[in-house]
């Protein structure tokens, strides 16, 4: 089936991140870009790990890999190179559509936990916007082909061979 994904986050860790650089000047703080980790770069490592058939669960962290141009898209879009006759799937995860009475950061209170079940939108796979689990997951959810559970929490994302 492949190696974890999860693994190959790690290879392109251990490859190309370091951290980012802070300079302060007059107390105020700015990013310096040091590591690129172009489309290029991450499909090849990919690649050299990943068989297109295999299927792949896929969690990810942006700032993990340094500055990649394009953000996102070129994940997703490398994602799908990569594995383009396989199949990959991504948490979908809507826990803010929940019974606030769980929630514990931050905790509502009894007036808003009634307020906020009044006024909850129901859940909707197709439009429905992923929260709390970054930016990847709610590109790869709106991105063509993709096929979304019904789950109104703990839905799952799905594009490929597979898919239904």
């Amino acid at each position: 089936m492949g190696i974890p994904i999860k693994f190959m986050i790690k290879i392109v860790q251990k490859e190309f991140y370091s951290f980012v650089k802070r300079e302060s000047k007059n107390a105020i703080s700015r990013k310096i870009i040091k590591t690129v980790m172009s489309a290029k770069k991450l499909k090849k490592i990919l690649a050299e790990h990943l068989k297109p058939t295999d299927s792949i669960e896929v969690h990810t962290s942006l700032s993990a890999f340094g500055y990649i141009p394009g953000g996102e898209q070129s994940v997703v879009k490398v994602l799908k190179e990569v594995v383009n006759q396989g199949n990959i799937i991504m948490a979908a995860q809507t826990a803010d559509i929940g019974d606030p009475i769980d929630w514990e950061d931050p905790p509502a209170t009894p007036e808003a936990e009634k307020e906020i079940i009044e006024n909850m939108p129901a859940y909707d796979k197709e439009i429905t916007p992923i929260h709390y689990i970054g930016k990847t997951p709610e590109y790869f959810r709106t991105s063509k082909d993709v096929k979304r559970s019904d789950h109104p929490l703990y839905s799952m994302c799905a594009w490929g061979k597979r898919c239904r």
